[in-house]
């Protein structure tokens, strides 16, 4: 019977202190996103009890969700959960017909510093052509020759200059997305996010 207690009354606690957290995040956000909902006349949806608030907005013909969540599904390679994580995504009004991942890296996944990596065989690919790039980046998917065009020096010096935590791009289809690392605690993260999505964007033409 103690025992059953216990165990009850932890489980109990932890309910509690999820919850506890989930509010405090949602309250935090919901501030931040709110000057971003006026100045770009969006919607800011509350928060439930399995979401954190969002934030949708349309800016010159293209549709972004900007919100966060409580563990991303994705690690480091693609592989093992972490989060939480925020996020901006940017719906593009075509399909860009490739499909890439730009990762601010992490040297454990490498014998040699980070670098431009076939998702499959592992073997190094031609490199950006910017060694402070190529060192801090890495690059993985079925388009690596459309992500090197993406990145030209402006591109480059952007994401470079970021202290957005594990700064993550990932272009699919339509969609521009830009994750960072934890629930956002300033206005400027926020910001961050939607400025490189839309730099991003800016470079993504329309197939001919």
């Amino acid at each position: 019977m103690f025992w059953a207690l216990a165990i009850t009354g932890f489980i109990a606690a932890a309910l509690a202190y999820a919850y506890w957290v989930h509010r405090s995040d949602s309250r935090r956000l919901t501030a931040l996103l709110a000057p971003f909902a006026l100045r770009h006349d969006g919607e800011l949806r509350p928060a439930s009890l399995l979401y954190l608030p969002q934030l949708r907005f349309e800016q010159g013909g293209r549709c972004f969700l900007v919100m966060a969540m409580p563990s991303s599904g994705f690690g480091p390679a693609g592989g093992s959960d972490h989060g939480p994580f925020t996020f901006a995504d940017l719906d593009l009004p075509y399909d860009i017909g490739h499909e890439v991942r730009i990762q601010r890296g992490n040297p454990k996944l490498t014998s040699n510093g980070v670098r431009i990596l076939d998702p499959f065989t592992k073997v190094s690919q031609p490199e950006t052509g910017d060694p402070a790039f190529d060192e801090a980046f890495r690059i993985t998917g079925s388009a690596k020759a459309f992500a090197i065009r993406l990145l030209d020096p402006e591109l480059r010096d952007r994401l470079k200059a970021s202290s957005l935590p594990r700064l993550e791009l990932r272009l699919e289809g339509p969609q521009v997305s830009v994750h960072m690392d934890g629930i956002a605690s300033t206005e400027s993260e926020i910001a961050e996010l939607i400025e490189i999505a839309e730099l991003v964007a800016d470079r993504c033409p329309e197939p001919v």
